[in-house]
């Protein structure tokens, strides 16, 4: 696969895109056969969020919530991965957009979190355990207002984690 782009770009839209991102208990249907192409987006962000009644910290997010959402794919599908690291900036993720995602729509309703912006700058990556790639290259740290995209394939079935792994992680 070609390598990952890192670029800097002026997007401040949904901090999720593509269909078949959810929020659990919901998973996207998988509504196709044989393998797809999906082109989604995934923002690191920080947000204010409660984690017990009146126990509130600045967590740093995929999309806006902990946990982030779940991408649900068949293996053998190519993904096509953009993330912006926006943690230098406030995100307000209660508003889905017109080019948002099934989970932005769901956040929006189910008010998740009671999530607040917050900024607290840090270099970010993503680790898609569900896929088989140069670590190097496609899980490399980006610089807050930095974005990353690349190719990656649902290598095998299953259910998988993704997380940050800019060290000290």
């Amino acid at each position: 696969m070609a390598e990952a782009e890192v670029f800097t770009e002026d997007y401040d839209g949904p901090p999720v895109v593509g269909e078949h991102f959810t929020q659990l208990p919901n998973l996207a249907p998988l509504n196709y056969e044989g393998n797809k192409h999906h082109e989604v987006r995934l923002d690191a962000m920080v947000q204010e969020i409660e984690v017990a009644n009146g126990v509130r910290y600045r967590a740093w997010t995929f999309g806006g919530t902990v946990p982030g959402p779940v991408l649900h794919v068949r293996e053998g599908d190519r993904i096509t991965f953009t993330m912006k690291n926006r943690s230098d900036e406030e995100v307000v993720i209660t508003e889905p957009g017109s080019e948002s995602s099934p989970y932005m729509q769901q956040v929006a309703e189910n008010n998740y979190m009671d999530a607040k912006p917050g900024i607290m700058p840090m270099p970010h990556s993503m680790d898609f355990h569900a896929g088989t790639v140069a670590k190097d290259d496609k899980w490399r740290t980006i610089a807050p207002g930095e974005t990353i995209k690349f190719d990656w394939i649902a290598n095998y079935a299953g259910t998988y984690i993704y997380h940050c792994g800019t060290p000290s992680v």
